[in-house]
């Protein structure tokens, strides 16, 4: 317990979410309180300002699967649902909502089916290789820039 409670301790600041069975059936999530075995978890959720968003049972008549989140806002609409194949806990489904800091992504993709392969095979065959890396080493040929003629 002392391991998680560090770790959320570490990032609980930022915007996070953290999900999982923490077997904690002592939680009452409703009246937020608990006995010993839940009490340090409980208080490190309420001193680091933490959400919890699972209001129903997960596994027989307890919460245990929860998801925790550093602003209310960050999960939406959590569902409590069947468990799935053999599963003694029910599954649960929910929307994480996010902002991408990426604003128009420059990076270069090139369609390799448009390639004319024939026609890079042909200019392959056509330099003359031993007299590009005459008198060079290994680390000369892989870095030489080709010349203006081959580049073509």
């Amino acid at each position: 317990m002392e391991a998680i409670v560090t770790q959320i301790k570490k990032f609980h600041s930022s915007n996070t979410v953290i999900m999982g069975d923490f077997n904690l059936p002592d939680i009452n999530w409703k009246l937020h309180e608990s006995n010993n075995a839940g009490r340090l978890f409980l208080k490190t959720v309420d001193d680091c300002f933490l959400w919890q968003h699972v209001n129903s049972p997960t596994r027989g008549r307890n919460i245990l699967d929860l998801i925790i989140s550093s602003s209310e806002k960050i999960v939406s609409d959590v569902e409590v649902d069947c468990p799935i194949a053999n599963s003694d806990h029910n599954s649960i489904s929910f929307k994480i909502c996010c902002n991408s800091s990426l604003k128009g992504c420059k990076a270069v993709r090139y369609c390799y089916c448009k390639a004319n392969y024939e026609a890079i095979k042909r200019d392959i065959r056509e330099v003359n290789w031993e007299m590009e890396f005459e008198s060079k080493n290994v680390d000369e040929m892989c870095t030489q820039e080709y010349s203006d003629e081959h580049q073509k």
